[in-house]
């Protein structure tokens, strides 16, 4: 399979119309509901991806023998230091071979061009002075990314909490199982993981359960209220079936609208579903990626490895004439 990934800039995907598109521009091509439902499996909704490439500065696509298999959108952050993925999509290469819904494909096959596209672009941070890639991961893709180093952390420096890890992994005992099983039907395999993650979700002691708990515990949920303080799910029984509600902590603060609903706190208030708001990893550019601005403790790149060796050159030149003119002075007091 002969994988080639372009890269656009932001500008060129808005206005320029490309033939390896039918002659649309790619923010034309990327913004269908047709290719929004093929590339990304049913599994991310159309409002979502419209708009992404207005608030992107890179776009990438996977061209696998010539045709368009794959794209990620991306925008930089903060200082120019911080890539964000906004999101990014892979179409089945083929109905005869199982291939989960999800927008990156099995991690288990580097040689798919989801697995590619994921890895460029760890290529593209660590070549063009990013220290680090951010993204959302929703439920169904948490695994994916972990195995591809992106890690439940604040920033960079910092390990990942050992019992997030070990909830990371009997995830994976459980969901590994059921991707393989998924029907090669997109359609149906979208609907078989819906059923899947809502089993987790109303299931105590799931897999998905404990660690969505630990998740939004340490703050890595994407759901929060306006002042910043994270959403937590609260399981509750409802008509006898279990089901999960967001839960806004700031207690007291509407009394007039509890008392109107007859609630005992502003828990019973924030009906939300946390999962969709998806949960921060960030994936560090390793120190020793050779990059202009790799940086970190072994001297930010390229740039201060220059500046030291000019720096040692003109210490050796200085050294050099001092230690001949010490020779020189032993030599003429040997002649005396």
């Amino acid at each position: 399979m002969s994988v080639e990934i372009k890269v656009y800039t932001q500008k060129v995907a808005i206005t320029e119309k490309l033939p390896e598109f039918g002659g649309k521009t790619l923010q034309e091509w990327i913004e269908t509901e047709q290719n929004i439902a093929t590339y990304c499996r049913h599994a991310v909704a159309f409002s979502f991806a419209q708009g992404l490439v207005d608030d992107s500065h890179v776009i990438m696509v996977a061209f696998v023998n010539g045709r368009p298999m794959a794209f990620a959108i991306l925008q930089r952050q903060g200082r120019g230091h911080t890539l964000y993925l906004h999101l990014i999509c892979a179409a089945a290469p083929s109905r005869t071979r199982r291939r989960s819904h999800t927008e990156a494909l099995n991690f288990k096959a580097l040689d798919t061009v989801g697995g590619y596209l994921i890895k460029y672009i760890q290529k593209f941070a660590a070549e063009n002075g990013f220290k680090r890639v951010k993204l959302s991961a929703l439920n169904a893709v948490i695994t994916l990314y972990h195995k591809f180093g992106w890690r439940f952390i604040k920033k960079c420096g910092n390990t990942e909490n050992s019992e997030i890890t070990a909830a990371v992994s009997a995830l994976w005992s459980v969901w590994g199982p059921a991707q393989k099983a998924l029907p090669v039907d997109t359609i149906k395999a979208a609907a078989a993981t819906e059923a899947f993650w809502t089993q987790q979700s109303e299931t105590p002691g799931s897999a998905w359960r404990n660690l969505k708990m630990l998740l939004e515990k340490h703050g890595f949920s994407g759901a929060t209220t306006d002042r910043g303080d994270t959403i937590h799910t609260v399981h509750r029984t409802g008509v006898g079936v279990d089901y999960s509600v967001g839960r806004d902590l700031r207690e007291g603060q509407y009394q007039d609208q509890l008392d109107e609903e007859d609630a005992a706190s502003t828990s019973e208030l924030a009906h939300i579903d946390t999962d969709e708001h998806g949960f921060s990893m960030i994936w560090c550019v390793p120190k020793t990626a050779g990059s202009a601005s790799s940086g970190g403790r072994d001297g930010g790149g390229r740039r201060r490895t220059r500046r030291r060796r000019r720096r040692r050159r003109r210490k050796t030149k200085r050294r050099r004439p001092r230690r001949r003119r010490r020779r020189r002075r032993r030599t003429r007091r040997r002649r005396r």
